[in-house]
């Protein structure tokens, strides 16, 4: 079996000071490959940009003071953007020692900042993963990110992915796939009626047609209930009766056999439907 050395530095970087913290980053980087032969380096959240632990910014809800103002815009100043100098800077070094790096970053977009996971290796930056979810009074501070940034890297030796504090305990990363379950959920229970209609699930569409609305709520708690409906038809619609012994009975039998089996990979963690199934016919079509 192959080893991998990754190096998880704890250490502190000056706030307001993003050359000092950029020299640090290097000298620890470097340290941790040369001295002790990391391949992997992994630095801090914030480290670039700086976590302003203890600082309120002089918010109170409504108001803002002027010598917060000022204190914001200079860690609005001292973020670093992407691309920009310091990401070039890591990059050359991850470049020389071959190795890679993922390196805590305040990302200033705009008159926005994220906390952002910088990655870089062999090929210089390879991009970044921004925090979606910043906690507590990190919100005055930094906005969220959409999701579009959740990608792993592929080292060669191993994969290389990035949970930022809060995007674990919340369970925000695992949230930002509920949509996959849900769609894996409908592939499955189209195959289940193509069974129960006795056709392959090709030709579903010639004998049944199978609609859906849905909302998703996302609960503080990490977990996600989802509200539909759905409903079955005859392939021309509303209009016209599903065939002969496709009614409430078979839908609800097929909902509760396909969430049962419908789960989702995500990294260490299998997304699938929870105990609580609640399904409640609402109308069925009057016999023809």
């Amino acid at each position: 079996m192959r080893t991998l050395t990754a190096a998880v530095v704890q250490a502190s970087a000056p706030l307001f000071d993003t050359p000092a913290a950029l020299a640090k980053a290097e000298r620890l980087i470097r340290s941790a490959v040369v001295d002790h032969g990391a391949r992997v380096v992994v630095l801090p959240e914030a480290f670039l940009g700086g976590y302003p632990k203890g600082l309120d910014f002089g918010i109170t809800v409504g108001s803002r003071t002027a010598e917060g103002r000022e204190l914001f815009r200079r860690y609005h100043a001292a973020a670093v953007e992407v691309p920009g100098p310091e990401v070039d800077a890591l990059a050359t070094l991850t470049r020389e020692l071959g190795v890679h790096a993922v390196v805590g970053a305040v990302e200033r977009r705009g008159g926005t900042l994220y906390c952002v996971a910088l990655h870089l290796g062999p090929e210089g930056f390879l991009g970044l993963r921004r925090k979606l979810m910043p906690t507590a009074a990190e919100r005055y501070l930094w906005g969220q990110g959409d999701g579009s940034t959740l990608e792993v890297v592929r080292t060669g030796e191993a994969t290389i992915g990035t949970a930022i504090c809060y995007d674990y305990e919340s369970a925000a990363l695992w949230n930002n796939r509920a949509g996959d379950l849900w769609h894996t959920f409908t592939v499955y229970l189209r195959r289940h009626l193509a069974e129960a209609a006795e056709v392959s699930r090709s030709k579903l569409g010639t004998v049944l047609r199978m609609e859906f609305a849905k909302v998703a709520e996302y609960q503080s708690r990490g977990l996600v209930h989802f509200h539909a409906v759905i409903r079955l038809d005859g392939p021309a619609g509303p209009d016209e009766l599903p065939p002969f012994g496709m009614d409430t009975d078979t839908l609800t039998e097929a909902i509760t056999i396909t969430a049962r089996a419908t789960q989702v990979s995500a990294g260490d963690h299998t997304l699938r439907w929870g105990k609580q199934l609640d399904i409640r016919p609402i109308a069925q079509h009057p016999p023809p």
